[in-house]
């Protein structure tokens, strides 16, 4: 007996054949939104026009200097090019070239990426017509003082330049920080070691689905707050990965 499950998102997408005795009796618990339909690009640009809780990306680029994104890394099967182009629209429409708008992998400690995975992510003409870059963990940070929880924050230098901060991520369960997404990626996505390392050393409450009393979360929330993320895009995906 043979099921198929997602795997090797980016390379390849081939799904993993797991094989189980004939005898077996098997279920296949699926997600919700397992088989929900893709958003297309107008679909994602209509929810992006109308956010939750905060004024229009359009608005908050208006009168900006300098925008960073900041994208989850190949560790995650965010397909971010599918939302790029709604949120650069926005950009646009609040006053920003494409010379003042810069990438940020948040790759926390897991390391650099190479060209073909910026492409793999952000689609094959991003990272020819916009600055992107890998964070380093170790060196080019700016020291924005502890949290309440005694974590140092030390955020990337290239970040924290920008007065327009926006994460492009998704929402997935984590055994850590209860989902992905949010203020995950600036604590760990773009922080240096010496911030990542007390917060994953923080136990209480962690757990996949885990929020509202999870501290490790908490504290990242915090480090987001004092580096000044303005605008958070969370995508839900269906089972191919896809912004559903």
């Amino acid at each position: 007996m043979e099921f198929k499950v997602p795997a090797n998102e980016f390379y390849g997408d081939e799904p993993a054949v797991l094989d189980f005795p004939d005898g077996w009796t098997v279920h296949e618990q699926r997600m919700a939104g397992h088989g929900a339909r893709a958003l297309s690009g107008s679909e994602i640009s209509q929810r992006l026009g109308s956010p939750v809780g905060t004024p229009a990306l359009s608005e908050l680029a208006q009168g900006k200097r300098r925008c960073v994104i900041i994208f989850d890394d190949m560790t995650r099967p965010t397909k971010t090019w599918q939302m790029l182009p709604a949120v650069l629209d926005e950009l646009g429409r609040g006053g920003l070239g494409e010379d003042q708008i810069v990438f940020v992998m948040a790759s926390g400690a897991h390391g650099g990426r190479m060209l073909f995975d910026f492409q793999k992510k952000l689609g094959v003409d991003v990272p020819e017509r916009f600055l992107v870059f890998n964070h380093n963990p170790y060196e080019n940070l700016v020291d924005l003082g502890v949290t309440s929880h005694g974590t140092p924050v030390l955020v990337n230098r290239e970040v924290m330049s920008c007065d327009l901060k926006v994460t492009v991520g998704a929402v997935m369960p984590h055994f850590g920080y209860g989902f992905g997404g949010g203020s995950k990626m600036l604590l760990p996505g773009v922080s240096g070691l010496d911030s990542i390392t007390p917060n994953h050393r923080i136990r209480e409450g962690t757990g996949p689905g885990c929020v509202e009393e999870n501290v490790r979360r908490h504290d990242s929330e915090e480090a987001a707050r004092m580096a000044g993320v303005d605008f958070v895009v969370n995508a839900l995906m269906n089972a191919n990965s896809d912004v559903a």
